[in-house]
Formats: C-alpha cells, sequence, structure tokens
C-alpha cells in the first residue's frame, strides 16, 4: 500500500492540530508525554493523544476506510513516519520535555511500534 498525497497531507493536518493543542496547553513547566497514535482499519480512523490518554486530536483517512488488506498494520508505521519526517521543524518545537517519541498503539493502547524518538 502506496500512501497517496491526499492520505500523507491528512495525516499531518492531524498531527499539526495536535501539536497546536500541546501548544495551547503549554505551560512554564513542559509537560513530560510521548504522542500516542491510533490506527483503526475498518474505519479509518487516525486518532492522537498525549500518554495520559487525552485524544488531541482524530481524522478519517478516506484511503484507510474498510481497508482490507491483511498487511495493513505493517504498512502504517512507514506511513506514519513519512508525515513525521515531512513535519520535522514543528515536531522538534513541540512544548514537551525531550526525549519524547511517537509511538504507533493498538486498539488495547498496547505498543505497536516506535515511530520516531
Amino acid at each position: 500500500m502506496e500512501a497517496k498525497e491526499q492520505t500523507i497531507n491528512q495525516i499531518e493536518r492531524a498531527l499539526k492540530k495536535a501539536a497546536g493543542k500541546l501548544e495551547a496547553s503549554a505551560t512554564e513547566q513542559k509537560p513530560l508525554t510521548d504522542i500516542l497514535i491510533q490506527v483503526k482499519q475498518e474505519s479509518g480512523e487516525l486518532l492522537v493523544f498525549d500518554d495520559n490518554d487525552v485524544e488531541l486530536t482524530r481524522c478519517v483517512v478516506e484511503e484507510w476506510i474498510e481497508n482490507k488488506e491483511e498487511d495493513f498494520y505493517a504498512r502504517i508505521p512507514d506511513i506514519l513516519k513519512q508525515a513525521i519526517v515531512n513535519l520535522k521543524d514543528k515536531m522538534e518545537s513541540l512544548p514537551v520535555l525531550k526525549p519524547y517519541s511517537f509511538i504507533l498503539i493498538g486498539e488495547d493502547k498496547e505498543t505497536i511500534c516506535d515511530l520516531l524518538s
């Protein structure tokens, strides 16, 4: 599954929105957090959380709705990494303590893989 430009753009918009919420809630003391990303194959949803399970944003990625590919979850990390790298400057300036990670999580909030740390 090669991600379409529209898909990467949708993911980037969601990450920017999550970054904006973190910036808006930042105080003098930066929070210690990781950025958790959850993808739901059947609905095409992409959800972004902080590590306190506070939802920062969600969107529906059109290309993923009702995707039936067996290797869907194996291909998602590369697509998410591409979007994160495309926003490198924005992601590196997040108002959270470093080091922090972008982590792909499953439906039960278990870690699937570390996308970027």
